[in-house]
């Protein structure tokens, strides 16, 4: 395994580790703890996807996901039912 090999392994393992962190969140806080939330990490780069009830919801998961130590960036892709996108 050369050096760029074990670097992507490295940040594949954190990516995990974020995500599981990042969802146990989610699930702690009472404002986000519906299933209808994904979170996927790539290179510590957070995307929520599913729906969120309100607005108010799809901020508070941003938020939660960027106190994450494993998150460097975020896209909030949660949709808020009849609200327009972002």
């Amino acid at each position: 395994m050369n050096a760029i090999d074990k670097v992507l392994t490295m940040v594949q393992g954190a990516d995990a580790v974020g995500e599981f962190s990042i969802e146990m969140a989610l699930s702690r806080n009472w404002s986000t703890n519906n299933k209808r939330i994904s979170v996927s990490v790539h290179a510590h780069n957070v995307m929520l996807t599913g729906t969120a009830d309100t607005e108010y919801q799809k901020k508070e998961a941003g938020r939660i996901a960027l106190t994450d130590p494993h998150s460097w960036s975020l896209d909030n892709e949660l949709l808020v039912p009849g609200h327009p996108g972002k």
